[in-house]
C-alpha cells in the first residue's frame, strides 16, 4: 500500500508539472480557434463595406476627342477655304467631397482649326458648386459612410460581447476538466480506502470478529468506489478528448491547473459602480 501511494503521488506530480492554468487556457483558444478568425473577418467585411460607401468621392475623368474633315470646295458659301479640318480634345476631372457636399471640375479644352491656314485655341475651366440647405455640409453624401462607421463600431462592441461568451462557455470546460480530474483523484483515494476496508473486514471475518454478512456489504462498497472510479476516469477521458479538439492539442497535453478550493471574495460596495463604468 505504501509503494502504492507513493506510485500515486509522483504520478499527480508529473502529471501536474505539465498543467496549464485558466489564463493559458484563453491565451491558446484565442490564438487557436477559428471563431475568433471568424470575428476579425466579420469586421474586415465591415470595413470594406465602408470603404465601398466612399466609390463616389473618387475623380472621374473625361476625355472627348473629335475629329472633323471637309472638302468644301463644292460649298458655294464657303468656297473660299478649299480644306475644313477641326480637331478637339476634351479633358475634365470632377471630384465629389463629402465633407463639404460641394463639387469640383477642371475643364480644359484644346481644339484646332485648318481652313488653309491654323488656327488654334485652349481654353480651361473650373466649376465650383456648394450646397445651401438640403446638402449642408455634405451631410446626405456622407450618410451611407456616418452608417457604415456606426455599423463597425456596433460591430466592433458585438464582437467583444461575442468573444467574452465563448471565452466564458469554454472555460465552464476548463473548470469542469479541473472537477474532472479532482474527482477521479478522490475516487482513486475512496478505492484504496475501500480496499483497506474491505481487507481489514475479511481479516476480522478470518478470526471471527465480524459476520459473513459485513464481508459482503464491504465487498459492494469496495465494487461501488470501484464502478465510481471508473466512471470518473470515463468522463475525464471524454472531457480530455474534447479539450484537446478544441485547442488543437495533443490529449496528454490536456491538464488543467485550477484550484478548486480557493476562496473567492467580492467586493459589493464598489460592484454597482464598476458594473456602470465597464458596461457596454
Amino acid at each position: 500500500m505504501k509503494h502504492a501511494l507513493l506510485f500515486t503521488l509522483s504520478f499527480l506530480t508529473s502529471f501536474y508539472t505539465q498543467a496549464m492554468n485558466e489564463r493559458e487556457f484563453v491565451e491558446r483558444l484565442q490564438n487557436i480557434h477559428p471563431f475568433f478568425e471568424q470575428l476579425e473577418l466579420s469586421t474586415q467585411i465591415k470595413k470594406i463595406e465602408k470603404q465601398a460607401t466612399t466609390a463616389a468621392e473618387d475623380w472621374i475623368i473625361g476625355v472627348d476627342v473629335k475629329h472633323k474633315n471637309e472638302d468644301a470646295r463644292h460649298i458655294s458659301s464657303i468656297a473660299t477655304y478649299n480644306d475644313l479640318t477641326t480637331t478637339s480634345l476634351d479633358v475634365s476631372a470632377t471630384k465629389k467631397i463629402f465633407n463639404s457636399g460641394s463639387d469640383v471640375t477642371f475643364k480644359h479644352t484644346w481644339k484646332e482649326k485648318n481652313k488653309d491656314i491654323n488656327t488654334t485655341r485652349n481654353k480651361f475651366s473650373v466649376d465650383y458648386s456648394y450646397p445651401l440647405l438640403l446638402n449642408k455640409g455634405g451631410i446626405n453624401d456622407r450618410l451611407n459612410t456616418d452608417l457604415a462607421t456606426i455599423d463597425i463600431q456596433v460591430n466592433q462592441l458585438d464582437k467583444q460581447e461575442q468573444a467574452e461568451n465563448f471565452v466564458l462557455e469554454k472555460l465552464k470546460k476548463f473548470v469542469d476538466l479541473a472537477y474532472a480530474q479532482e474527482r477521479r483523484v478522490i475516487n482513486e483515494q475512496r478505492l484504496n480506502l475501500a480496499n483497506q476496508e474491505l481487507t481489514l473486514v475479511k481479516t476480522k471475518f478470518a478470526a471471527s470478529v465480524v459476520d459473513k454478512v459485513d464481508v459482503l456489504l464491504q465487498e459492494d462498497a469496495y465494487q461501488n468506489a470501484k464502478q465510481q472510479l471508473l466512471q470518473s476516469e470515463q468522463d475525464l477521458v471524454l472531457l480530455r478528448h474534447e479539450i484537446a479538439i478544441i485547442l488543437g492539442m495533443g490529449f496528454d497535453e490536456v491538464i488543467a491547473k485550477f484550484n478548486l478550493y480557493k476562496a473567492y471574495q467580492l467586493s459589493n460596495d464598489n460592484l454597482k459602480e464598476y458594473l456602470s463604468t465597464n458596461s457596454r
